[in-house]
């Protein structure tokens, strides 16, 4: 039989939601406050701060929340009243969260994430104590099936921990080193930009003197980079660990702030290998989960764990996933002609930049022989990466974007769109490109395959034949996936 759904009252936030939501308030009116809060007198700053004190209070007193007919029911606002509600069945993920000041008072936030909603948390609950997270959690839990004699849940087991030195790692081949020396060079223009052109050219002879001096200087701001990336690192995956527990996936990570998010296995459409140039090199990568309403472009929501050697990486697929029922075997890369084409958007990509650095004056013209060897370069990796494989139950894509390699294993099941794509110059030749889409809106693509190939594809995962080859066909059947084909 179908176990009833836990029901929770309804309630109101945690208390110290008076003081967090206080503390945002001073927060945003800081620009008013420091301009005119010495000019004003006593009794404006009492009756400011009085409003202030009342609209938290009030916030807190409207904003309630409860889990009642199998949904999440959230009512706030004082005067503009919204109501929202989530059944259960639609949630996706369960992201916990707390920063200093929440742990100063031991309450977490909670952010229910559901398909749909641009990639934002539906629902953000701020100030939840660990009972009311722990039962409102359980609460959350999609209702399954239960014998007459209950059997009690398996403990959660830790499939994997990040260990001091793969953290090191993470946060030497990460983004965070490249994106802090951006931001300085951004930093370093945008000064150029505002101070005088005296004080500025005052300020780089004095520190840029040259020689020995201006190398040091540099090496100084490099290792800087290095250890504030690795410091950034270290407070955001510090004590990363993930666990199996039951039907969900457990992921906890953070030194101060600290996140605890819970998926479950049932949501997750596909797993993602990313292999970055540096990782690459090393054989590290890093393990995601495509799951509707998370966010595609950060990372962090998505990682499943954020560094772990290749080989490490597809075992803890298996334990971690095994509904996926995903073998590991060879992939069928992509024939010969095909992997000549793949070098031809980079060529066409470089050959403009090299025409402009060919213009430049002095040695700067010798810097347009670069563009084109490295766009074969890159052509060359994305033509070996490229690869497929399809199984039972998953089909796996293997592309390079740029530098990173990613490799995509997802459930038939859940492939929302497979799209088989024929230009004249394709067709020639006998090639296609075939387009993957989830419903966590990420694509996988391999640009150049057999076309024979590729409308398997289109009839084994997409479900869809087509009648006519200048058609687009689409499977209409409930919960089958779209598959179309296109010819230009």
């Amino acid at each position: 039989m179908t176990s009833d759904p836990a029901v929770i009252a309804e309630r109101r936030l945690h208390p110290a939601y008076l003081v967090i939501s206080l503390g945002r308030s001073i927060r945003t009116l800081l620009p008013l406050i420091a301009v005119g809060i010495w000019k004003a007198p006593g009794w404006a700053v009492a009756v400011l701060a009085g409003l202030i004190a009342l609209r938290a209070l009030g916030e807190w007193w409207a904003r309630t929340y409860a889990v009642q007919d199998g949904s999440l029911r959230v009512r706030s606002g004082l005067f503009n009243q919204t109501r929202h509600t989530i059944g259960i069945n639609r949630i996706t993920a369960l992201d916990a969260e707390r920063g200093v000041v929440q742990r100063i008072f031991r309450v977490w936030g909670l952010k229910v994430q559901t398909p749909g909603n641009d990639h934002r948390s539906s629902v953000h609950l701020v100030c939840l104590s660990a009972p009311a997270l722990a039962a409102l959690r359980t609460a959350l839990r999609p209702p399954g099936l239960v014998t007459e004699t209950p059997v009690p849940e398996d403990p959660a087991v830790t499939l994997a921990a990040l260990d001091t030195r793969t953290l090191l790692i993470a946060a030497v081949t990460g983004t965070s080193v490249p994106l802090i020396l951006a931001g300085a060079a951004a930093t370093f223009g945008r000064a150029r930009d505002l101070l005088p052109e005296r004080t500025f050219h005052r300020l780089t002879r004095e520190v840029f003197v040259g020689g020995t001096t201006t190398a040091l200087l540099l090496l100084a701001a490099a290792a800087l980079a290095v250890l504030a990336g690795i410091g950034l690192t270290s407070l955001r995956l510090a004590r990363f660990s993930l666990a199996r527990d039951g039907d969900r996936l457990r992921i906890s990570r953070g030194l101060i702030a600290q996140r605890s998010g819970t998926i479950p296995v049932d949501r997750v459409q596909a797993v993602r290998i990313v292999q970055g140039w540096w990782r690459r090199m090393l054989g590290y990568c890093a393990l995601e989960v495509e799951v509707a309403g998370l966010s595609t472009s950060d990372d962090t929501e998505r990682s499943l764990f954020p560094l772990l050697r290749l080989d490490a990486a597809l075992d803890l697929v298996s334990r971690a996933l095994p509904e996926l029922r995903w073998t590991p075997g060879p992939l069928t890369p992509v024939p010969g002609r095909a992997r000549r084409r793949y070098l031809s958007l980079p060529v066409l990509c470089a050959a403009p930049i090299a025409f402009g650095l060919y213009w430049l004056p002095g040695w700067g013209t010798y810097l347009a022989v670069v563009p084109v060897p490295l766009a074969l370069l890159v052509g060359w990796g994305q033509a070996m990466d490229a690869a497929w494989s399809f199984d039972a139950t998953t089909v796996t894509f293997r592309w390079r974007r740029v530098l990173a390699t990613h490799t995509v294993i997802a459930r038939r099941s859940r492939v929302q769109l497979l799209e088989v794509t024929r230009t004249p110059f394709q067709r020639r030749v006998g090639l296609a490109g075939v387009r993957l889409l989830l419903s966590s809106k990420r694509k996988a693509r391999l640009r150049h395959l057999e076309a024979d190939d590729a409308l398997v594809l289109l009839h084994q995962v997409g479900r869809g034949a087509p009648s006519r080859p200048a058609a687009d066909v689409v499977d209409t059947s409930p919960g089958a996936p779209v598959a179309t084909y296109r010819e230009r």
